[in-house]
């Protein structure tokens, strides 16, 4: 029997495998990834089925509230694993469509591009331009109109299985100009274009910043912005080549993005954990601490260092509890790790780097054994 609908079994496949490496809990169904694989050709099939027979309608998204990095707490929801899977093989359809359509500056979910070439590229232009206009979108989630969204999606799309199921967008923009008089009439500009999609820029958040260096030392009060979890502004650096100290325009890792990272160390509760191992408790971080690392390590890396010195503070804290002879004492617990680092540098995945224990106590003035 013909389906309405033209969509292919490979692609829910491939959808599913993509669901399924990117993880994610379970949504208002309760169903988790390991439940939804246990009878993953029935699972699948049901939903192509649906999908091609234009009888899929997604599921009750579960809300859950997460903390801020600025403070506060927001709404997420969290699609059931069926429903994410669905939106996956819509995405494989019109990725390929699209991709000619984006502008060469935009990053976000686009097939070969990722949030790190958008800092480098940043990065690049913070040195090159003098200033920049740091905008931010008045709750752009809450007040973006769906219809208008649609009809743009209309000029690209016509298959309207696609159009019955699709959804997305990304909000975290910056311009770079040559002088102030320049920004300021490209806030100007940019305001107007998205009055007339019913959005508008928060003014409180929109900044125009000066990228300030070694040669451009002008004094202005805005020298720094966040951008995808770093902070752009002026830091000290050293030449390679010739040993010099400058100021150069660079980001590095947010004060957000750090309190995150210690939220989570927190959360994970290791000085609690008493049924763990040293090898167990690595199995549960690694994902995160590679992550940290891969993502926050890639430019000025140092800023990151003390961050994860967190992680071998948690790991004490977990053994100070665990094992009777380090009760009440930091030191000693710290100077087992150490010891721990020595026979097993490769244990933990933050220990590869530049991350290790021993460093603490170096850094702090500390007497140091092996």
């Amino acid at each position: 029997m013909n389906k309405p609908f033209t969509i292919s079994k490979r692609s829910v496949y491939t959808a599913w495998k993509e669901v399924k490496q990117n993880k994610g809990s379970a949504g208002i169904d309760a169903v988790s990834i390991k439940d939804y694989e246990r009878s993953l050709g029935e699972n699948l099939y049901k939903l192509w089925n649906r999908m091609s027979s234009g009888s899929y309608f997604p599921q009750p998204v579960k809300l859950v509230e997460i903390p801020k990095k600025s403070g506060g707490t927001r709404p997420l929801g969290i699609p059931a694993v069926s429903d994410r899977i669905a939106q996956s093989v819509v995405v494989l359809h019109i990725n390929e469509r699209l991709e000619k359509e984006y502008h060469n500056d935009s990053y976000a979910y686009r097939t070969g591009r990722s949030a790190i070439e958008a800092i480098a590229t940043a990065r690049q232009r913070c040195w090159k331009y003098d200033w920049v206009l740091d905008m931010d979108i008045s709750k752009f989630f809450d007040t973006i109109d769906h219809e208008l969204l649609m009809r743009a999606v209309q000029r690209h799309v016509s298959e309207k299985w696609i159009l019955l199921y699709i959804e997305r967008y990304a909000d975290d923009t910056i311009c770079h100009c040559r002088t102030k008089t320049e920004a300021e009439a490209m806030q100007v500009v940019i305001m107007n274009r998205l009055a007339s999609c019913k959005l508008k820029l928060n003014e409180t958040k929109t900044r125009i910043v000066y990228c300030q260096d070694s040669h451009r030392r002008s004094k202005y009060q805005e020298v720094a912005f966040d951008f995808l979890g770093y902070t752009f502004r002026p830091r000290a650096v050293k030449n390679r080549q010739t040993g010099q100290i400058f100021t150069s325009f660079t980001p590095a890792v947010s004060q957000k993005s750090k309190n995150h990272i210690h939220t989570t160390i927190r959360s994970w509760h290791l000085n609690r954990r008493m049924n763990l191992g040293l090898v167990e408790i690595d199995t549960e971080i690694e994902a995160s601490v590679r992550g940290w690392i891969n993502y926050y390590g890639k430019f000025y890396s140092s800023m990151l260092k003390q961050t994860l010195q967190s992680v071998n503070h948690a790991i004490v804290r977990w053994a100070m509890r665990k094992y009777k002879r380090f009760n009440r004492s930091f030191r000693r617990a710290y100077l087992w790790l150490i010891r721990v680092y020595h026979k097993k540098p490769n244990l933990f995945y933050h220990w590869c780097g530049v991350y290790f224990p021993q460093s603490f106590f170096i850094e702090n003035g500390l007497s140091f054994w092996r």
